[in-house]
């Protein structure tokens, strides 16, 4: 069975995002956490901690905002297969955007967005849901208005989509499509299931794996050939190993099971689950159905009966017996007012459901073998148990393992946590404030590093064009602000928008990214003081400098004869010679 985790709400602990939070999607290593703000024209990103469980806000990206387009009315997310982009599907926009993911960080970068009607794209009005090819080359989206499935090509390596075709209902013999809501693809790329809420039907499409295009096999119509459960049709679920397809009539309050022909595609009827009957509760307006990983359970998440529903699964025959409901207010259970989406992580763990009117993100703990959960502890910007998280940037762990330091990229703090061996928890210590006890450098910090003899720690704000030095107790992990240097001060140039700290591994010099400036700062250190000494900067254009457009992140060998510096705009690796003790060359 599941049992209540932990919820996350708009306005509470300075989340933002969640305002008619619809959808929620889990990126592939199971790490980050996105759920869409259908009020809010949002995608709001979580970071999980694989320990506790608990979802940390990390940022929001919308619409109209820091050129975010595409997000009006968010309807559905999903993530590439490799994990590198997130595309989200916008009702009201009429529009898919396209995020470029960062596989480390989980952030997101806009870049593009395919809107209906514009440069030749169609079947995109009312976009609903989307799915992807297994091999990742290929996008699928149904419309509820258009009544149509869209089909797009894929760049793997940027991500970018190409307008291929569009079937729609009542056209070129396709039938089953009017008021798309959901889509879905098998596990082996061969066949695409669509449903249309209006026609009550689930359309069958056999899917060229080359190019991608979309055949029409056949149409399931509830009442017709003996099928039920398919009035308002509107969620949709196979089974990871392809034998059987799920699907939820809102209206019939239902869960229709299909098995499916592997070979056609085709879909044979096997059985009906009904609300309030047999002992069955948690379908009444059934929105979201979900196959475990392991395929052992389907999930189902009622609107109506503010509820998530646990069905077991047999994996053969794909019949279902119920067995568990959790309902909000009841049993402590919080945030599913309004469910309509969910999503599991790739172990199977943990689900995640998106409730609407609740404006909230609700965490289920899921046990494998038994499916019974534990309570985990939250920790969150602003709760009161931690302060300075809000979109951390930049996390950096002590030599001796025992502390943490966290950078807030979109604020002025540097966070202090301590490691408690026996709770397997991260104790926050305290935080360090721009312009607060003579601290300065932070606005904007971005990057966090500790000396390898842990006496020191040093960080970057990319708004104050700085990098700042703090002494470490190495007991109780505190920090003490030494000073911090600053661009266009005492002859220091480079560090316009400084973005990453790095330390030589002999601990005698300190490289800084300017991003803003294309440059690389080097300093000399003292090593028993920490102070820093400005040396040169190597900047893309002078002296030979090449590819350094936008440099984010640094890397050193480790016998310390070369640095590389990584350009988001140059789309380049630059290697650098270390000419010991001080200056570098190309």
């Amino acid at each position: 069975m599941l049992t209540f985790d932990q919820v996350l709400k708009e306005t509470i602990n300075l989340i933002d995002g969640l305002s008619g939070v619809i959808a929620v999607t889990v990126s592939p290593d199971g790490k980050y956490v996105y759920a869409a703000g259908n009020t809010d024209d949002a995608v709001t990103l979580f970071a999980r901690d694989s320990t506790s469980n608990t979802l940390r806000f990390v940022e929001v990206k919308k619409d109209n905002t820091t050129g975010v387009d595409g997000l009006n009315g968010a309807s559905a997310l999903l993530i590439s297969p490799d994990g590198k982009h997130l595309y989200a599907a916008s009702e009201f926009a009429d529009a898919v955007a396209v995020f470029n993911r960062n596989t480390d960080s989980g952030t997101l970068d806009f870049s593009e967005f395919k809107k209906d009607g514009v440069s030749g794209i169609e079947g995109l009005d009312g976009a609903a849901s989307l799915t992807i090819s297994p091999d990742g080359k290929h996008l699928y989206v149904i419309s509820q208005i258009d009544h149509s499935v869209a089909v797009f090509s894929r760049a793997p390596v940027n991500g970018e989509l190409g307008f291929k075709e569009k079937h729609t209902d009542g056209q070129n013999g396709v039938d089953g499509l009017s008021g798309g809501l959901a889509i879905v693809i098998s596990p082996d790329g061969q066949h695409v299931y669509a449903a249309g809420s209006n026609d009550d039907a689930i359309a069958v499409f056999s899917r060229n794996t080359t190019t991608g295009a979309l055949t029409f096999v056949e149409v399931k119509v509830d009442g017709t050939g003996g099928v039920d459960g398919l009035n308002g049709v509107g969620s949709l679920a196979i089974s990871p190993d392809g034998s059987h397809l799920y699907a939820g009539g809102s209206f019939d309050d239902k869960i229709a099971v299909f098995s499916r022909n592997s070979t056609t595609g085709a879909l044979t009827f096997v059985e009906v689950k009904t609300d309030n009957n047999g002992g069955i509760n948690g379908l009444d307006g059934i929105s979201y159905l979900i196959v475990s990983t392991d395929g052992e359970q389907v999930y189902a998440a009622a609107i109506n009966d503010i509820s998530v529903a646990i069905f077991a699964r047999n994996t053969t025959t794909g019949a279902l017996v119920f067995n568990d409901v959790l309902i909000d207010g009841e049993n402590d259970v919080n945030g599913l007012s309004g469910v309509s989406g969910l999503a599991l992580s790739p172990n199977g763990r943990y689900l995640y459901a998106a409730a609407q009117f609740d404006n909230a993100l609700t965490t289920l703990d899921r046990d494998t073998l038994t499916g019974e959960l534990d309570y985990s502890q939250s920790r969150f910007e602003g709760d009161g148990e931690a302060d300075g998280l809000s979109e951390a940037q930049d996390v950096a762990i002590s030599p001796d393992g025992k502390h943490v330091y966290v950078a807030n990229g979109s604020g002025i703090e540097l966070s202090v946590f301590r490691r408690d061996d026996a709770q397997e928890k991260l104790l926050f210590v305290e935080v360090h404030s721009d312009n607060q006890n003579g601290v300065h450098g932070l606005l904007s910090t971005s990057s966090v590093t500790v000396s390898p003899d842990g006496k020191f720690v040093y960080t970057t704000g990319s708004i104050d064009d700085a990098v700042s030095v703090f002494s470490r107790n190495a007991t109780t992990g505190v920090l003490t602000f030494v000073e911090a240097k600053f661009d266009g001060l005492a002859g220091i140039n480079g560090l316009n928008g400084a973005s990453f700290v790095l330390m030589s591994p002999d601990s005698a010099h300190v490289y800084v990214a300017g991003s803003d400036e294309d440059a690389i700062v080097v300093f000399s250190r003292n090593i028993v003081t920490g102070k820093i000494t400005f040396v040169e900067y190597a900047q893309t254009g002078v002296g030979g400098v090449t590819l350094l457009d936008n440099p984010k992140g640094l890397a050193i060998s480790p016998d310390g004869k070369y640095l590389y510096a990584t350009s988001l705009n140059d789309d380049a690796v630059t290697v650098f010679s270390r000419d010991t003790p001080d200056d570098l060359a190309l």
